[in-house]
């Protein structure tokens, strides 16, 4: 069992959900904070929690609709991840390769030590680092293009 999200932690999904809130007004995008399990597949049942999730109504029409109360899915566009001091390189990779093969297309990867954020774009085949964005930087989703954020305020 993953041990309990510290307070930066869930301070930065905090601030990310503000920010990102101008974006969700007027029904175009959702967003969803964890926890939410998306289903990655269904037998055997795997399931993750990303810290935030950023899914276009376009997208969610296209497949359907969401049922409330279950589990997701819908792959989103956008996952957000924060990372803790116990995350490892192999369970990030083991996430971001789940999240690859249900067809999420971004990934921003949140480091609270460093104070950045690492956009990376996802293929079904490929992974590339985008950008890496620092404290006087924005950073700008390669899916939602009008998604813009004050890295500065994700950490403030």
């Amino acid at each position: 069992m993953s041990p309990s999200p510290v307070p930066i932690h869930q301070k930065i999904i905090y601030m990310l959900g503000i920010l990102l809130h101008p974006f969700v007004q007027g029904g175009a995008l959702h967003v969803f904070p964890s926890p939410l399990d998306i289903v990655i597949r269904q037998a055997p049942l795997r399931t993750r929690q990303p810290d935030l999730l950023v899914i276009s109504e376009a997208r969610i029409k296209a497949h359907g609709g969401l049922d409330m109360f279950a589990p997701i899915t819908v792959a989103p566009e956008l996952v957000i991840e924060v990372l803790s001091p116990s995350e490892t390189r192999r369970t990030l990779d083991e996430k971001i390769a789940d999240f690859q093969e249900i067809g999420v297309q971004e990934c921003w990867i949140v480091r609270s030590e460093d104070e950045t954020v690492e956009v990376l774009s996802l293929t079904t085949s490929a992974l590339q680092s985008k950008a890496l964005y620092s404290r006087s930087d924005e950073v700008q989703s390669i899916v939602f293009p009008s998604v813009k954020l004050a890295v500065d305020q994700i950490f403030s």
